[in-house]
């Protein structure tokens, strides 16, 4: 079973009523295995028994072993919904096979310079190697946080990791204040040397990553602890408000404005009163030399909790 695999296909029976999968498995010769939730993430290390074609871990969760080859693996999970018990398959292929079979579109890529700068996806995903802090995301929260204001903050960055593991190109699409965003920087620039990075046929790349985080701070002398709750951040729409950020991030390195503005105008109805859109505009019409739009968006920046961007 020494074997890393990634999902590549899922398939339930007719009769499931759930689907549930992992994206990669990885097991070690320890009898420990590893579970990744996605291409993201480092992965959950736990016990695991192998008997009689079986795999059990966990809170005895169990599968059987269908086929298994030197490129692919098939499970099927016994899932109890009710009385009635469902079988569930999963397809898994090795993780070479599954990443050759996706590819990069042309929107998929920029450059920058003389350099070509690909987005990071499951094709092209750097892995963050630290031990104290094995999630990036966990790494840079822990750095800010004490610089975030009272109230809902929410943060989004990107930045590119050449194939040597240096950082550069630190930008952030969706300020709090500025000391925060000064720990952002500095903490993603902490950053150099501790990525592990793909291939792209066998070269090296450089690749674009984003980070955000979402953190209510609460005021303690009000007896409220300082919690996490991202719904506070944008209500029910934090998911719409945060991946449409990201488009416009994106299409900003593509320098497509145009459509950079449309999604802008998504988040100002999510969000109508969010300075941070105004300042995304201003650098828009400001990057189409449209001087009396941008002109306009900067007087309006001024006088909002953002002016440091532009004193």
């Amino acid at each position: 079973l020494k074997i890393l695999l990634n999902l590549f296909h899922l398939f339930d029976s007719k009769d499931s009523m759930e689907v549930k999968y992992f994206y990669k498995f990885h097991f070690h010769e320890n009898k420990k295995l590893k579970i990744y939730g996605s291409h993201a993430a480092n992965g959950i290390e736990t016990a695991y028994k192998y008997r009689k074609g079986k795999i059990t871990y966990g809170f005895d969760r169990a599968f059987e072993i269908e086929s298994y080859s030197d490129s692919s693996l098939v499970l099927i999970e016994l899932e109890k919904v009710g009385r009635r018990e469902d079988f569930i398959k999963h397809y898994y292929l090795k993780e070479k096979v599954f990443l050759n079979r996706l590819e990069v579109g042309q929107n998929d890529w920029y450059v920058s310079g003389v350099d070509t700068v690909y987005f990071a996806s499951k094709k092209l995903y750097p892995q963050f190697m630290t031990t104290r802090y094995p999630d990036f995301h966990l790494y840079v929260h822990n750095a800010v946080k004490k610089a975030y204001s009272n109230g809902p903050n929410y943060m989004l960055a990107t930045f590119s990791i050449e194939s040597s593991g240096d950082v550069k190109d630190i930008e952030i699409w969706h300020h709090t204040n500025a000391e925060a965003d000064a720990g952002v920087v500095q903490a993603i620039q902490n950053s150099t040397g501790r990525w592990q990075m793909p291939l792209l046929n066998d070269k090296d790349v450089t690749v674009n990553m984003h980070i955000d985080d979402r953190y209510v701070k609460r005021d303690i002398s009000q007896g409220l602890e300082i919690a996490l709750n991202q719904n506070e951040v944008f209500e029910n729409s934090a998911d719409a408000y945060r991946n449409s950020v990201l488009r416009i991030a994106r299409y900003f390195k593509l320098q497509d404005y145009e459509s950079a503005l449309e999604y802008i105008d998504i988040c100002e109805q999510i969000a109508p009163e969010e300075p941070n859109l105004l300042y995304l505009k201003y650098k828009a019409y400001l990057a189409m030399n449209n001087e009396e739009e941008s002109w306009e968006f900067l007087a309006l920046i001024k006088g909002s909790r953002l002016s440091y961007l532009v004193d």
